[in-house]
C-alpha cells in the first residue's frame, strides 16, 4: 500500500483574522499549529471581508492593504482576494457555467444560485487557479456552509485533481441550514469534518450525507493560550469597576460569548431580559462577539425600555480575542 504524505495544504476560509468568529479562529489556530509544530506547508487564501455584511455588500467592513494583518498573521502568510460586488448574480452563474471543471461538479442550478447569493464572489481567486499560476497542493480544506467559497474549493479540487474537505459548522436551529437544495453541495466533498457525533448523525439521517464521508473531530481548547493570559498583570477588577454600578457589592452576571445570532441564543437572551429583571434586579447581561442585524434590532427594542444592565462588546470596541475586557 502506498500512503501519500500530505504536506501542501490549501486553506480556503471565507474570512481570516482580524475577522472574528469561531470558524475563522478554528482555521487560524490549525494553520499556526500545523506549520509551527509539524512543518506542514499551508497557504491561506481568503477574502478581504472583516464582517459578514462585507461578504455580500460593499458597505461592509473590509481589511485594507496597509493593515498590519493584511499579509501576515502571527508569521503566517495570508493571501486576501478582493470581493467583486459589481457583477450580478446572473453574470456569476453564467461565468461559472463557462468553466469546464465547474460543470463536472454536477451541481443543480438552484443550489448554485442560492450559494451565489451568500457570497463572497472571488473572481480573481478563481482565475488564479484556472490560469494554473499556483503551486501543487495535496488537498484543499474549506469551511462555513453555505457560502460561495465552498464552490470555489470544489472547483479547485477538480482543476488540481486533489481531495476536498469541508468543516461546515452546521447550525441546525437556523432554518436555512435545513434547505435540502443547499445541502446538495456537502455531498460533493470527499470528506466532511463534524464537530460532534450528534452533528454527524443529523447530517446522515436528516440530510442524507454519506456517512462514510463524515469524520468526527471534536473541537479542542488551547489551554496554553488561557494560561498565558492568566499570567499577565491584569487588574482583576477592571471589568467590574468599568462597567458595573459601583454601589452594588453583590450582583449576578449572565455572559454570552459568540456570534450574536438566533441559533446561538443571543436573541433569545435579549428577549428574556425584561422577564428576568422582574424577578432578579441585580443582574448584568454581557454580550461579546460580532453583531447581526437581527441582534441589533432586538437590542434597540430593549434599550428603548431604558434597561441599563446590558454591556455589549463587538469587534469594533475590542482589540481582539484576548482583549483585557474579555
Amino acid at each position: 500500500m502506498i500512503i501519500k504524505i500530505l504536506n501542501n495544504i490549501l486553506y480556503l476560509p471565507t474570512r481570516y483574522f482580524p475577522a472574528i468568529s469561531g470558524a475563522e479562529f478554528y482555521f487560524q489556530r490549525m494553520a499556526e499549529i500545523l506549520t509551527s509544530r509539524y512543518n506542514y506547508s499551508i497557504d491561506v487564501f481568503t477574502s478581504n471581508a472583516i464582517d459578514f455584511k462585507a461578504l455580500r455588500e460593499p458597505t461592509g467592513r473590509l481589511i485594507k492593504s496597509d493593515d498590519r494583518f493584511f499579509y501576515k498573521v502571527n508569521s503566517l502568510k495570508i493571501v486576501r482576494f478582493p470581493i467583486n460586488y459589481k457583477i450580478s448574480e446572473k453574470e456569476i452563474f453564467l461565468r461559472l457555467k463557462s468553466i469546464e471543471s465547474f460543470n463536472s461538479l454536477n451541481l443543480s442550478s438552484d443550489c448554485v444560485k442560492k450559494i451565489i447569493k451568500n457570497g463572497p464572489y472571488l473572481e480573481d481567486l478563481i482565475d488564479f487557479f484556472i490560469d494554473k499560476k499556483n503551486k501543487n497542493y495535496d488537498l484543499v480544506h474549506t469551511t462555513f456552509f453555505p457560502y460561495f467559497n465552498l464552490i470555489i474549493s470544489l472547483l479547485i479540487g477538480k482543476i488540481m485533481d486533489i481531495p476536498t474537505i469541508c468543516t461546515p459548522f452546521f447550525h441546525f436551529s437556523n432554518p436555512r441550514y435545513s434547505d435540502s437544495i443547499l445541502n446538495e453541495i456537502l455531498n460533493k466533498f470527499d470528506y466532511i469534518i463534524a464537530c460532534t457525533h450528534i452533528e454527524k448523525k443529523i447530517l446522515v439521517d436528516k440530510f442524507k450525507i454519506q456517512k462514510e464521508k463524515i469524520i468526527v473531530i471534536p473541537m479542542g481548547v488551547d489551554y496554553k493560550r488561557f494560561e498565558s493570559i492568566h499570567e499577565t498583570q491584569l487588574n482583576s477588577y477592571y471589568f467590574k469597576e468599568s462597567f458595573f454600578h459601583k454601589k452594588e457589592k453583590k450582583f449576578r452576571l449572565i455572559l454570552y460569548c459568540g456570534n450574536k445570532n438566533y441559533e446561538k441564543g443571543a436573541i433569545s437572551i435579549l428577549r428574556s431580559i425584561p422577564y428576568i429583571l422582574e424577578k432578579i434586579k441585580n443582574v448584568y447581561f454581557v454580550f461579546i462577539g460580532p453583531s447581526t442585524k437581527a441582534y441589533n434590532y432586538e437590542l434597540s427594542k430593549i434599550q428603548k425600555l431604558k434597561y441599563t444592565r446590558i454591556i455589549n462588546f463587538t469587534p469594533d470596541n475590542l482589540t481582539g480575542y484576548y482583549d483585557k475586557k474579555n
